[in-house]
């Protein structure tokens, strides 16, 4: 139990980054930028393909 709610946690603070992200630029430059949310899902999917393969610093 303590287990999922510390993965929740850890989960909920990296998107909490990832909205703060988009919030300031937002703040800043008055167009929602939203190069977080597409970097994300890419490093997300690179990450993924690249432990799949079998990387050796990754899988």
């Amino acid at each position: 139990m303590l287990s999922v709610v510390s993965g929740a946690v850890l989960l909920g603070f990296q998107y909490a980054l990832l909205a703060l992200g988009v919030y300031i630029s937002f703040r800043i430059l008055n167009i929602p930028d939203l190069t977080v949310d597409g970097s994300f899902t890419f490093g997300i999917a690179v990450s993924a393909v690249l432990c799949a393969s079998g990387h050796p610093f990754l899988g």
